[in-house]
This record gives structure tokens, C-alpha cells and sequence, in this order.
């Protein structure tokens, strides 16, 4: 049994983001205000299509690979 650092002096527990990664201990004093800084997907789930966004390609910096043949 662990006290919050609150404050309180109640009894802490771990909180979990969506995907079971513990994030911080709180109490049932202190549990929405210490939340409250992370980002509502983080504790309620996400999938691929709320990350999903269009990537640029990469610009070609420098020569094209050939093949190992022109190292030695």
C-alpha cells in the first residue's frame, strides 16, 4: 500500500493509457488532474485511421545505390 503524493494521504494506484502502459499513480482525489495533461486518445484508444496521414517521399540526397560492386 502506497499514499498518493498528492496530498491526500490516500491510497495510490497505477493508471493505464488504452494500451496498458502505466503512466502515473494516482488516488480517486487526485486521478482527473493528473490525467488531464495527457491527450484524450491516449487514454481512451486509437486506431490507424486517426494517425493515419500522407507522407512525402524522401528527396534523393546524394548518388543512387548501384550496388556493392564500385566499393572495392
Amino acid at each position: 500500500m502506497k499514499l498518493c503524493n498528492c496530498g491526500s494521504k490516500k491510497v495510490s494506484y497505477w493508471t493505464y493509457d488504452a494500451q496498458g502502459i502505466p503512466l502515473r499513480r494516482v488516488c480517486e482525489s487526485c486521478e482527473e488532474d493528473k490525467l488531464s495533461g495527457y491527450r484524450p486518445e491516449i487514454l481512451s484508444g486509437y486506431d490507424q485511421s486517426d494517425v493515419d496521414e500522407p507522407i512525402e517521399p524522401d528527396p534523393c540526397v546524394g548518388p543512387r545505390f548501384s550496388g556493392f560492386s564500385d566499393w572495392y
